[in-house]
C-alpha cells in the first residue's frame, strides 16, 4: 500500500511539471487560423448551439477553396460547409467541449487554450496504468509517463486551443481499453471501449475509422482472442445510434464531392506508400552489408500489440484521410504510444548494460534536459502575431467601418480579432476586389510559402512585383496601393485607396 502511494505521488509531481511545461507562454500568442476556426465554431455553438459556416455575417472559408460558385462576391465555396448548413468536415466534440470555458471566462487566448491541458493529465494518467498493464512494472509506467511529460511534441501539440489534445488521449485510452478488454472479456471494459470510440468519433472521424477497423483486426484476426456474442451486438448498435444520425444531420457524405480531383497532392499517399516500402528495405539492406544474419522481428523487442498498431497506423492513416489534412498532427495520437514503447525499448538495454535504476536516472535527466532545452524553440508557435500590429496600424489610420482586410493567411483570426470586415483573397471575385469603392487593407504572409521549384524566392515576395503576378486577376486595383512597412517579418502590407 505505502509503495502505491509513492508511485501515486511520484505521478502527481511528473503531471505537475508537464502541466507547468505546458503552461508557459498559454496566453501568450494570438491564436493561429486552426486555433481561431475552432474559437469560432465554440461561439456559435454558444450562441445558435451548433458549429456552422458563417460569422460575423459572412460565410467562413478555408485556406483552400475550389468549388465554384454563383455569388457576386465569392467565386469558391467554403468547403467545410459545402451542402449543409452545418459543420460536416469534422466531429463537434471540440466546441461543446471548450464552449462552457469561453461562455463563463470569455473569450482570450488562455481561456481558448488552458480547458486544453485536462487531456494531458488524463492521458498521462492512462499511460501510467496502460504501461504499468503491459510491462508489470510500476517504475518503467512512471518514465514512459515523464517521456510524455515533458516531450516537446505532446507540449507543442497538447497546449493548442484544437482537437489534437483530445486526439492523443483518446488514441491511448481506446487502446487501453481495448487491451482490458481483450484479456477480462468484461463487459464493462467493452461499454467503456465502444464509449471511447463514439468520443473519439466526434472528435476525428478519421482516427475512428481507423480504430474500428484495428480493433476487428487485432481482436478477431490476428489473436482471435474475441468472438462475436450478444454485448458486441448491443455495443454496436450503442455506437451507430450516437453516430449515424450525426452523419445525416450533417450530410456527411457531402464530403466526399468536395475533393478536388485535379489536385496534384494526392500525389502524396503513392509516394508515402513508396517510403514505406523502402524504409524495411533499406534496414534489410544495411543489415545484410553489416554482416548480420536472422531475421529483424519488432516484437521480440517492442510488445506486439503497441507495435502492429503503431505500423498500422503509420501506414494506413496517411492512405484514408484527406490529403490536404495529411500533416505532422494526424501522427500525434501515436505520441503516447511512442512513449510508451521507447520507454520500453531503454528497458530492454538497461538488462544489458547497468542496474536498471542508474539507467533510468540518467536517461530520464538527459532527456529532461534535452527537451526542456527544446521547449522554447517548439513552443513559440506564435506565427499570428502579427496581427497585433496590423490591428493597431487599423486604429491608427482610421480604417473605416466600411473599409475591409484580405489576406491570403490567417484570416480567420483577422476576423475573429478584428471589427472590420476580412476575406480571405483567394475565394473572392477578382471583380468585387477591383471594383470595391472603398479602402481594402491587404495582408500577405508568405511565411508559408513554399518556394523551391517556382521560380521565386523569398526576397522576391518582399516586393509588390511578386504579389501582381501571384494575384494576376487584382493586379489593377493592388498597382494602386501603398506598401506599408510595419516591420513584420515574411509579411507586406499594402494599403489601397478608396476608388475616385
Amino acid at each position: 500500500m505505502k509503495n502505491n502511494k509513492k508511485y501515486l505521488l511520484l505521478l502527481g509531481l511528473i503531471i505537475v511539471l508537464g502541466f507547468c511545461l505546458r503552461y508557459i507562454n498559454i496566453g501568450k500568442h494570438i491564436l493561429w487560423v486552426d486555433e481561431a476556426e475552432t474559437v469560432i465554431n465554440t461561439i456559435q455553438v454558444i450562441e445558435d448551439g451548433y458549429p456552422h459556416g458563417y460569422f460575423k455575417g459572412q460565410p467562413i472559408h478555408e485556406n483552400i477553396s475550389y468549388i465554384k460558385i454563383e455569388d457576386p462576391v465569392y467565386r469558391y465555396a467554403s468547403t467545410n460547409y459545402y451542402g449543409s448548413k452545418y459543420e460536416n468536415n469534422k466531429g463537434w466534440l471540440t466546441y461543446f467541449y471548450l464552449a462552457p470555458f469561453i461562455k463563463t471566462f470569455g473569450f482570450s487566448e488562455l481561456s481558448s487554450r488552458l480547458p486544453f491541458l485536462l487531456f494531458y493529465i488524463l492521458t498521462t494518467i492512462v499511460i501510467f496504468f496502460f504501461t504499468n498493464r503491459l510491462l508489470k512494472n510500476k517504475k518503467i509506467a512512471l518514465v514512459a509517463s515523464l517521456i510524455f511529460a515533458i516531450d516537446i511534441l505532446a507540449i507543442y501539440y497538447g497546449k493548442q486551443a484544437r482537437y489534437y489534445s483530445i486526439f492523443m488521449f483518446l488514441g491511448v485510452s481506446s487502446m487501453y481499453l481495448n487491451y482490458l478488454y481483450i484479456h477480462s472479456k468484461k463487459n464493462i471494459h467493452l461499454w467503456l471501449l465502444t464509449t471511447s470510440l463514439i468520443l473519439t468519433f466526434h472528435t476525428h472521424i478519421t482516427l475512428f475509422a481507423f480504430l474500428v477497423l484495428f480493433y476487428f483486426y487485432y481482436d478477431f484476426i490476428r489473436t482471435k482472442k474475441i468472438k462475436f456474442n450478444k454485448a458486441i451486438l448491443y455495443n454496436a448498435l450503442y455506437l451507430l445510434v450516437l453516430t449515424v444520425p450525426w452523419l445525416i444531420l450533417v450530410k456527411f457524405w457531402v464530403n466526399f464531392t468536395t475533393h478536388d480531383v485535379k489536385d496534384n497532392r494526392e500525389i502524396i499517399k503513392v509516394l508515402w506508400l513508396l517510403i514505406v516500402f523502402l524504409i524495411p528495405l533499406s534496414v534489410k539492406l544495411t543489415r545484410v552489408m553489416l554482416g548480420y544474419k536472422g531475421k529483424l522481428k519488432i516484437t521480440n523487442t517492442v510488445n506486439d500489440y503497441l507495435a502492429t498498431f503503431s505500423i498500422a497506423y503509420i501506414i494506413f492513416v496517411p492512405i484514408i484521410i484527406p490529403a490536404e489534412s495529411i500533416t505532422s498532427r494526424v501522427f500525434a495520437p501515436l505520441i503516447p504510444i511512442f512513449a510508451i514503447i521507447i520507454t520500453q525499448l531503454f528497458y530492454q538495454a538497461s538488462k544489458k548494460l547497468w542496474k536498471i535504476h542508474s539507467f533510468f536516472i540518467i536517461t530520464t535527466i538527459t532527456l529532461y534536459i534535452m527537451l526542456f532545452m527544446a521547449n522554447g524553440l517548439g513552443a513559440d508557435y506564435g506565427n499570428a502575431n502579427y496581427i497585433n500590429t496590423i490591428l493597431k496600424y487599423t486604429e491608427e489610420k482610421n480604417l473605416g467601418s466600411d473599409d475591409i482586410i484580405v489576406s491570403n493567411w490567417n484570416a480567420l483570426s483577422l476576423k475573429l480579432y478584428s471589427d472590420h470586415q476580412v476575406y480571405p483573397v483567394r475565394p473572392l471575385r477578382p471583380d468585387f476586389f477591383n471594383n470595391y469603392p472603398n479602402r481594402i487593407l491587404a495582408v500577405f504572409v508568405y511565411k508559408q510559402i513554399y518556394f523551391p521549384g517556382s521560380g521565386f524566392t523569398r526576397e522576391d515576395a518582399r516586393e509588390l512585383d511578386f504579389w501582381l503576378k501571384a494575384f494576376n486577376e487584382i493586379s489593377d486595383r493592388l498597382k494602386t496601393c501603398k506598401q506599408v512597412d510595419l516591420g513584420i517579418a515574411d509579411t507586406i502590407v499594402l494599403d489601397c485607396p478608396a476608388l475616385k
